[in-house]
C-alpha cells in the first residue's frame, strides 16, 4: 500500500460501509444524489450493500483497507462482464496498470 494514501488501485470503505476499487488517482467533482456537489475519490462498488457491484463508487475520506494484486485482478475480471461499459473501461485500465507493474 501507499501509506494508507488514497488513490488508483486502493480498495477502501466509503462512510456508507460500501467497500469500493478506487480507479483515479485524483479526487474529482461529483453531484450527490440530493444535489450536493464535493469532491471525492472514484471508482466502483465491490460489495452491493447500497449499490450494484461494478456499479460508481464515490467517498470524500475513504479508509484504505489494501490494494489490488494479481489474484484481486482476476476476481474483478470475472465479474466485469457485468459492469456498464464506461466503468469497465475504466476498471480495465486500472487492472492493466497494475498488471504491468505486478508483472515488472
Amino acid at each position: 500500500m501507499r501509506d494508507n494514501k488514497p488513490g488508483r488501485g486502493m480498495i477502501a470503505i466509503c462512510s456508507a460501509n460500501s467497500v469500493g476499487l478506487i480507479t483515479e488517482d485524483e479526487p474529482k467533482e461529483i453531484i450527490y444524489e440530493n444535489g450536493e456537489k464535493g469532491y471525492a475519490y472514484t471508482g466502483i462498488h465491490l460489495t452491493d450493500n447500497t449499490s450494484k457491484i461494478g456499479h460508481m463508487w464515490s467517498s470524500r475520506d475513504p479508509v484504505i483497507i489494501g490494494s489490488i494484486d494479481k489474484t484481486v485482478c482476476a476476481m474483478l475480471i470475472g465479474f466485469l462482464t457485468h459492469t456498464p461499459d464506461a466503468q469497465k473501461k475504466k476498471v480495465m485500465d486500472t487492472l492493466s496498470y497494475f498488471r504491468d507493474k505486478l508483472n515488472t
